[in-house]
């Protein structure tokens, strides 16, 4: 009987064929477990982490009530023109912060800015002197702004200088004296922002809304209500007239250079609109151009019968373009914008542009600065007689002196 012959032994998981049995490292597979394990715990709870804020930001109602609205296309544009390095200059870089507002007279610029009130700079010199705070210190801070004060629009009329502040109404200073403090012209305002003075003294300014003031923009941009207001106000008898209580974002305001009629900027819907205050057309309201490249902010005239618009952000705008007819989607934005302010930051493009238009509305000239380097926003344009213009902003360092190439 022939002889069995045995199996070979099974290898074991440490075991190999050509060699003995290899020695378990029990350390490192304790160590590997305990990576997986801290690796699926950590997913774990960042899952539901992410679960429990989207849960609290579907609950918790919106700080807005978005309306739903459809803009036109931006329109083409074309013929542009660069602001570039050798015609353009920055000013007082890190001594200012946000020049909003300006007026030229005679051989100084008057400035309303973020950190240091209303400024009187040499424009040869550049030489800084600071007026009377219209506020109460300490300032530097939106959440200040209430007490502190933010100047927004200025002008000049018959040796005073006018300013609109967006919490404390509107102020004058003697420029016989601009040591004195500022004597108040009205108060009682939401959210004051630009304005204009005619011939007679009769003050034209916008409220840009009844419901939001300057520190809650960012929810007035999302919700994009028609809540703004033109009010005519009578320095002698005090009496106040609301021209419109339903403009969208009211910013900056200009008379036109017949004094036939009143421009307004509507920010949120990149649009200008007019009010007639003489002529067949009196104490009516239309647009003067209903569809800008971008989110237009204050107006000024020009030396040649025309008007820069300050673009505070070049179309095509996310909030304003693509998500116009999206309320519901704004509602929620707005509950991270409410969390976290700056993000909106991210959603501009650094673009830089100021347009010139005439008396119909009609584009004649743009001046862009594609790549933000110079300027990324532009709050307002005021031109010299020597044909310098300077060019503001809301919330930059510095202020931009651009002497273009001559006008023809």
């Amino acid at each position: 009987m022939p002889a069995r012959q045995r199996r070979p032994p099974k290898l074991r998981s440490t075991e190999t064929a050509s060699g003995p049995p290899k020695l378990l490292n029990k350390k490192a597979k304790h160590e590997s477990t305990s990576k997986c394990s801290c690796c699926c715990l950590t997913v774990t709870v960042l899952l539901c982490l992410i679960q429990t804020v989207g849960v609290i930001l579907f609950l918790t109602p919106s700080p807005i009530s978005a309306v739903n609205f459809r803009m036109p296309a931006a329109p083409a544009i074309s013929n542009t023109q660069s602001i570039d390095s050798e015609h353009a200059q920055r000013l007082l870089e890190n001594q200012i912060v946000g020049p909003e507002s300006m007026v030229s007279h005679s051989d100084y610029l008057y400035v309303s800015t973020y950190n240091r009130g209303v400024l009187r700079i040499d424009k040869h010199t550049l030489e800084i002197q600071e007026l009377p705070p219209l506020g109460t210190p300490p300032c530097g801070t939106m959440q200040l702004e209430p007490t502190c004060g933010r100047p927004l629009g200025i002008r000049v009329f018959k040796n005073f200088l006018y300013v609109l502040d967006a919490y404390l109404g509107m102020f004058k200073y003697d420029m016989k004296d601009l040591s004195k403090p500022a004597i108040e012209v009205f108060s009682n305002v939401t959210f004051g922002n630009d304005f204009v003075i005619d011939d007679e003294g009769i003050i034209y300014f916008s409220d840009s809304s009844s419901q939001w003031d300057r520190r809650n923009f960012p929810s007035y941009l999302l919700e994009n209500s028609l809540n703004g207001m033109l009010v005519q106000y009578n320095e002698s008898n005090k009496q106040r007239t609301v021209l419109s209580d339903s403009l969208s974002f009211a910013n900056g305001v200009e008379l036109s250079h017949s004094g036939d009629f009143v421009i307004v900027s509507e920010t949120n819907r990149a649009r200008l609109a007019r009010y007639w205050l003489r002529g067949p057309k009196k104490g009516f309201w239309d647009y003067i151009n209903h569809n800008l490249p971008g989110m237009p902010d204050n107006i000024r005239r020009s030396t040649r019968g025309t008007y820069w618009i300050g673009i505070a952000a070049v179309r095509p705008f996310l909030y304003v373009d693509m998500l116009g007819e999206w309320p519901m989607l704004r509602n929620q934005i707005a509950k991270i914008n409410w969390i976290f302010p700056q993000l909106r930051n991210y959603m501009m493009k650094k673009h830089g542009m100021i347009v010139e238009i005439d008396d119909d509305g009609r584009i004649l000239r743009i001046f862009e600065d594609k790549t933000g380097s110079i300027f990324p926003s532009c709050s307002e344009v005021e031109e010299t007689a020597d044909g310098v213009l300077y060019i503001g902003s809301y919330s930059l360092p510095y202020l931009t002196k651009f002497t273009p190439p001559q006008f023809h």
